[in-house]
């Protein structure tokens, strides 16, 4: 029997949507399934996921569980450029089981079909009506809620950190950087050119430190450093200015665009980047 054609597939994926099976929904996909979710809210639901076509029909079930897909409608099925692809339009109204609540749900949905059953599927969903749904709401608003600001006892010790690195690289005290950078971090000299990458990790910084020998600034100056917070609570962004002064009295100015987390040991640099000026 000839594998289903990807509007085929579509279809019968819609109408299964609202069939007495729940879990039947899940003998669309394929064995192996990414699905993405553009505009979920991390903190309710990811954004991407890696599944199996048994692990969603586990899902769809418990899905069952607290609210039944009732109607399907206002289907529109559009064919693309690319043969295995198909975007799908519609509509899905319901009631919540636990208090008889009637729901209504706009989809568009990307979907990738191959040999009749569907790989990968990006879908946009109002991230508003779903929490109403789901009662979960109050949770939503915390999510996208910004930042606490940070207080000045925070900025003075993210100023701080910032500016010890100066003194550690200075004075050659390498084998204390991790006052200053997270074990992992991430070390972006690209901005400078000259073929230069990116070092990750703390061992890494000071081998490329004591290679430069001689080539170092004796003299590390950092300024203008502006704290903002980050997009979430224990994150925050610092930008600054720095000035290496050489052994011949030239200098150089450079531009620091730094993340900090905060951890047990207080802030600590996780990415730098570097940009020449």
């Amino acid at each position: 029997m000839p594998a289903r054609t990807p509007r085929e597939t579509v279809e019968g994926f819609l109408a299964a949507t609202i069939g007495q099976d729940p879990g039947a929904l899940a003998d669309f996909y394929a064995p192996h399934v990414v699905i993405e979710m553009p505009f979920a809210v991390p903190e309710l639901y990811p954004a991407r996921i890696e599944t199996t076509r048994e692990e969603l029909r586990a899902r769809f079930r418990a899905g069952a569980a607290v609210r039944r897909y009732e109607a399907l409608g206002d289907v529109r099925l559009h064919e693309t450029g690319d043969p295995e692809l198909l975007v799908a339009e519609y509509t899905l109204t319901g009631r919540m089981l636990a208090d008889d609540r009637a729901f209504t749900l706009l989809f568009a949905m990307f979907l990738t079909v191959r040999d009749g059953y569907i790989v990968h599927t990006r879908d946009y969903t109002d991230p508003v009506a779903g929490a109403r749904v789901l009662d979960r709401l109050p949770e939503l608003r915390a999510a996208l809620a910004p930042p606490p600001a940070l207080d000045l006892a925070e900025r003075a010790a993210i100023a701080d950190v910032v500016a010890r690195h100066g003194h550690l690289t200075d004075a050659g005290e390498l084998d204390r950087l991790d006052e200053v950078f997270s074990p992992d971090v991430v070390y972006d000299l690209t901005g400078l050119g000259s073929g230069r990458g990116v070092l990750h990790g703390l061992d890494a910084l000071a081998a490329a430190a004591e290679a430069l020998g001689a080539a170092n600034p004796v003299g590390h100056h950092v300024t203008n450093t502006v704290v903002r917070p980050g997009e979430r609570d224990g994150l925050a962004r610092a930008c600054s200015k720095g000035i290496g002064i050489m052994a011949d009295g030239t200098c150089r100015s450079v531009g620091y665009e730094d993340t900090l987390v905060h951890g047990p040991d207080g802030w600590r640099i996780t990415h730098r980047a570097i940009t020449g000026r």
